[in-house]
């Protein structure tokens, strides 16, 4: 008989990754992916169970597909522009408007 060797306890990086995106409770996207550069948000629509916390939306993108969001459903930008609504205007002709940015470093 041969001798299996034993694996070392180590963490692969995604997991490490994915703690650092679960370990603070966030409830919007803009609170997830502000705790670092590898979480990621998912919005897709059923993704929590009936009384399941928002916060399990957030996580690495590796994680949240694993769970089964999908990558269209899945928001980790570098950077992100969300127009805001124009009250003056009140509709959605693409006009210069007040937009909020999101950058990250």
């Amino acid at each position: 008989g041969g001798q299996g060797g034993q694996e070392p306890l180590t963490q692969p990086v995604s997991s490490a990754l994915s703690q650092e995106c679960t370990k603070y409770k966030v409830n919007s996207c803009q609170d997830c992916i502000q705790l670092g550069p590898g979480c990621a948000w998912c919005q897709k629509l059923n993704f929590t169970d009936q009384g399941e916390p928002d916060s399990t939306r957030c996580d690495t993108r590796e994680q949240l597909q694993k769970k089964g969001c999908e990558a269209d459903n899945i928001l980790d930008p570098r950077s992100f522009a969300m127009p805001q609504k124009d009250p003056q205007r009140g509709s959605t002709q693409l006009s210069p408007q007040h937009v909020t940015l999101h950058l990250r470093p």
